[in-house]
């Protein structure tokens, strides 16, 4: 991320990697340009926050928005769908497509990604087969929105 707002990415254009609009499997040896989500070629200059892993990425706006992008399989990038983003997509809360505005933080690991609303609310999403969202609940393989994780001084 630069000084001026704007984030660059470089390595493995796989999956979408890159946020640039590129899903072509190849290796990018210099710094391109993450892009808007619109067929527009412009280029955001508001992130304040930006988390990478392998496979995707995400980052925050000044605005408080989070937005995804990269390998999107097994619903890792939280926009309520488990396809490839080979743009920024907005995390969703829920499948109707409403969206939050106060994230603070996120980090993705290697098939989920967790991040926190306001000061203290967890919300995972992703591979959730072996307990790695948080949430308590057996069942689907994967969860392609936020799910709140209960706070561990709680009964679930």
């Amino acid at each position: 991320m630069r000084e001026n707002g704007t984030v660059w990415c470089w390595g493995s254009s796989e999956a979408g990697r890159l946020g640039n609009g590129s899903e072509v499997a190849g290796v990018v040896f210099t710094p391109s340009q993450v892009r808007a989500s619109s067929q527009t070629e412009v280029p955001w200059r508001d992130w304040d926050t930006l988390a990478v892993y392998g496979s995707h990425s995400c980052g925050i706006r000044n605005d408080g928005e989070l937005w995804c992008w990269g390998a999107g399989s097994l619903g890792r990038l939280g926009d309520g769908d488990a396809s490839n983003g080979p743009r920024p997509r907005r995390v969703v809360n829920d499948t109707t497509g409403a969206t939050s505005s106060d994230w603070t933080s996120v980090d993705p690991g290697g098939a989920f990604t967790c991040g926190m609303r306001g000061r203290s609310d967890l919300w995972c999403w992703g591979y959730a087969q072996h307990g790695q969202l948080g949430i308590g609940v057996p069942g689907s393989p994967f969860r392609s929105t936020p799910q709140r994780t209960p706070d561990p001084g709680q009964e679930p």
